[in-house]
């Protein structure tokens, strides 16, 4: 395209259509370690699943294995590479990521790894991600649709000449690096608040600090003094005098799930916002392109789950048995959307 549309001077007619398996391998993940051996998980090995991947860089993971539960997958067990490409093949088909270390993939997700004598890896993964509806049209299955290799690489992508395919990678990745480096400050500052939080009201640090006749470190003084000078026995640990032990409900005004119309909400595509367990990943993060709808008219007639700002939202279906993986999330002052609603996966937590 002469003077236009891409702003480098690319010329369409140097773009060759080729199948993906033409310009890249795959690798499918493994079968899941077993759950009743506990042994299987520990910190070794980043095990990679479909909830992992956000069509964005995938630093870490949710989840670990130890070396013994990498294993288990059997001798020929390889990792996944950095700097290739995972894609959720069941669930939510078609969630990308760009890998960023190794990584142990389970059988929800494909590795792809581009030639890179022929193919830029983030070239393939925005070609890919374009391409969201035709890979979730590819899937087989009636109860639990599948995306299978043989599939994946029979999708035709148009590549130009190498070093163009670079430049075009470099003008649309460089939006992207600004969110990816937003969201892992993002991600530091709210370990920051994790370590406070577990500083000052789960060890109380400050409290003991003065029981040692110590001065708390780093607090101003008015901050250390709204925290006890002693500590005393209650029903459940240790805690500073004069606080109270109570059930969470005590401290809620709110304790709801909301709704969303019998049948779904698929092919509803205006309406008010419905936000569902998907998008309850952390604070400030939501991906505007899975947004869901439900119509005006039933939002206006729910009795719950119409979302306030600071809400605080958890995925009220997370984990397995004997195992809870808590998913929580805060909106507000407009973010995601000024006026929206939960649907019944989904608590609304607001204190009283």
């Amino acid at each position: 395209m002469e003077g236009g549309g891409w702003g480098m001077g690319c010329d369409l007619g140097r773009f060759k259509a080729v199948k993906l398996h033409e310009c890249a391998t795959f690798q499918e993940g493994y079968v899941n370690p077993s759950q009743g051996v506990s042994e299987y998980f520990g910190n070794e090995v980043k095990w990679l699943r479909a909830v992992d991947l956000n069509d964005a860089f995938v630093w870490k993971t949710s989840r670990r294995l130890s070396k013994k539960g990498f294993e288990s997958a059997g001798k020929a067990a390889l990792l996944f590479e950095p700097d290739t490409l995972a894609i959720s093949k069941s669930g939510t088909i078609g969630r990308l990521g760009i890998l960023k270390d190794y990584m142990c993939g389970n059988r929800a997700v494909i590795n792809i790894r581009p030639n890179r004598h022929k193919c830029d890896t983030r070239f393939i993964f925005y070609s890919l991600l374009i391409r969201r509806s035709e890979i979730e049209t590819r899937a087989v299955g009636s109860v639990q649709p599948n995306l299978y290799c043989s599939a994946l690489g029979d999708i035709e992508i148009g590549i130009p000449p190498l070093p163009e395919q670079k430049a075009i990678a470099a003008v649309l990745g460089a939006l992207d690096d600004k969110i990816e480096l937003n969201r892992r400050m993002n991600a530091t500052l709210e370990a920051i608040a994790r370590a406070l939080f577990q500083s000052w009201f789960i060890d109380f640090d400050p409290v003991r600090a003065k029981l040692d006749g110590r001065q708390p470190p780093n607090l101003a003084p008015a901050t250390a003094a709204l925290f006890s000078e002693h500590l005393e026995e209650s029903t459940i640990r240790k805690k500073p005098v004069g606080w109270e032990v109570a059930t969470l409900e005590n401290a809620l005004s709110v304790l709801e799930v909301g709704g969303r119309p019998k049948g779904g909400v698929g092919g509803i595509t205006n309406g008010i916002p419905s936000i569902g367990a998907e998008s309850i990943v952390g604070v400030g993060q939501f991906d505007f392109a899975k947004t869901k709808y439900v119509p005006v008219e039933f939002f206006e007639g729910m009795k719950k789950g119409h979302i306030q700002s600071h809400d605080v939202l958890l995925y009220k279906d997370g984990g397995r048995p004997g195992e809870y993986e808590p998913h929580v999330s805060m909106f507000g002052d407009g973010f995601p959307f000024e006026k929206c609603s939960i649907n019944e996966h989904v608590y609304r937590l607001r204190t009283n």
